[in-house]
């Protein structure tokens, strides 16, 4: 284990770390505030800056060394944004309401999230330079929905959610948002490979949360779990 250091301030957070040993997160500034920040080897930790406002934090990043996050802007909201090296900190805007973020990007530079619409529900997004950004719609029954990551086949995965419970969906280029079957209760896809595996939390019936894998392997996408020993 090695620190990383910080940006001049007390403490730092790593969230994510690619095949290039490049780590993004967030460190406190000497006066306080939070900034997203880039780690290299050859650089050590680099302030990714802001859109405008005070703060701003990094979440994921892929082997291009493109950064997405959110940041405040002047007026203080809180947008997704992508960095480049070449380009900086773009702002990826939001689906008609004030605040969006951004938790994951694909290979090929394809982003997800979820973003606050213009009636105010937070709607789980896809954003990509041709089209930039879209809303993956929710699941029936649930009014929100967060999208966590996505891979290079376009395909999605997150959670539809209510102020009550959560469901865990995959969404794929025409064939829109799913649910994904759960070990009985509650639940939520958090990441997925280029293979279509997923992994995620499902409570079972009795309430207890266990760690799950969904897999394609089987045909349609069957719930596995594995017991502790």
């Amino acid at each position: 284990m090695r620190s990383l250091g910080t940006l001049g301030g007390e403490s730092s957070a790593a969230n994510a770390v690619n095949n290039r040993r490049e780590v993004v997160g967030r460190s406190d500034t000497r006066n306080g505030n939070g900034r997203a920040f880039l780690w290299t080897a050859g650089h050590g930790m680099r302030n990714l800056g802001t859109l405008g406002g005070k703060n701003s934090i990094a979440i994921d990043l892929n082997d291009a060394t493109q950064v997405v996050g959110s940041s405040e802007t002047s007026d203080g909201s809180e947008h997704a944004f992508l960095w480049t090296p070449g380009r900086g900190m773009e702002d990826l805007g939001t689906l008609g309401g004030a605040a969006s973020i951004a938790w994951g990007v694909s290979e090929a530079g394809a982003i997800v999230g979820q973003s606050e619409t213009a009636g105010g529900r937070s709607v789980a997004f896809l954003w990509t330079r041709e089209r930039g950004m879209r809303s993956l719609g929710t699941l029936p029954g649930l009014p929100e929905s967060f999208a966590a990551r996505v891979n290079t086949h376009l395909r999605v995965v997150g959670s539809g959610f209510s102020d009550t419970t959560g469901q865990p969906f995959l969404w794929m280029p025409g064939g829109g948002m799913q649910r994904l079957p759960t070990l009985g209760g509650a639940g939520g896809a958090e990441e997925l490979n280029e293979f279509g595996q997923i992994v995620g939390v499902s409570t079972k019936k009795n309430g207890e949360a266990h760690a799950t894998l969904w897999t394609p392997s089987a045909g349609p996408l069957a719930v596995m779990e594995q017991n502790p020993q």
